[in-house]
């Protein structure tokens, strides 16, 4: 069956519940060879039976050295599957056309998705440009798609340092379960 909080998760995105403030995630930890790997891809199998929309990512060490890499592949599918006609860029603009938001956001994704939105650099540190980042990261993952993601990563001990310190941001968007 499929994990209690995965299907309260759905719940509340399929009521349009906009009052939920915590994280759609949940960890399996444990020791090699303990049957982690096999439960997710259950669980996988599971959603993916029910017809949810599921997307499965199999890290490995080389991943650690990839900036971004685990939030870029990630929303870059869900993105790519909203429009799949459109290159990344395109559907992120599309994104946020209909949002009352400020244009120059859009270049604080420029490191994370490989566009090139002009720059219009407002921010005086890298504190400044990470917390820009945050936010339009958390715009567009609030936006990112009509239908409720379940995301399974193995091996997220080969996160890369950058995704690993956007995580809680996408984590709070309440259409993406992890």
């Amino acid at each position: 069956k499929v994990h209690r909080g995965v299907i309260a998760a759905i719940e509340a995105f399929n009521s349009n519940d906009m009052s939920h403030s915590g994280t759609w995630c949940f960890m399996i930890k444990g020791d090699g060879q303990q049957g982690k790997t096999r439960l997710i891809n259950e669980l996988y199998r599971e959603c993916v039976h029910q017809d949810l929309k599921c997307l499965r990512l199999i890290l490995n060490a080389k991943h650690t050295s990839m900036p971004f890499w685990t939030v870029k592949y990630c929303l870059g599918k869900i993105l790519e599957s909203e429009n799949e006609n459109g290159n990344i860029q395109d559907v992120i603009a599309d994104k946020f056309s209909v949002l009352p938001v400020k244009r120059e956001y859009l270049c604080a994704l420029n490191s994370i998705f490989d566009t090139n939105f002009p720059a219009h650099s407002t921010a005086s540190s890298s504190v400044d440009n990470l917390k820009i980042r945050k936010l339009a990261l958390r715009i567009l993952c609030h936006h990112l798609s009509s239908h409720f993601w379940i995301v399974f990563i193995d091996d997220a001990d080969y996160i890369d340092a950058d995704s690993l310190e956007l995580l809680p941001t996408i984590f709070q968007a309440r259409n993406v379960f992890f």
